[in-house]
């Protein structure tokens, strides 16, 4: 599941955290923002930054 910041509805659903992270960093890379990776109990696992 990918959702934006601040908001319950998410953008993106898949069963797999490998594809759902790679939506993210894909939309984070055009959008010139960071993805956050969360593991399922919402710790932080991986920040990348795309910010221009």
């Amino acid at each position: 599941m990918r959702k934006k910041e601040r908001e319950d509805k998410p953008v993106f659903i898949t069963d797999s955290k490998s594809k759902a992270a790679d939506e993210a960093n894909r939309l984070a890379k055009e959008a010139g923002t960071i993805a956050i990776i969360h593991s399922e109990h919402g710790k932080i696992e991986e920040q990348n930054n795309y910010e221009k």
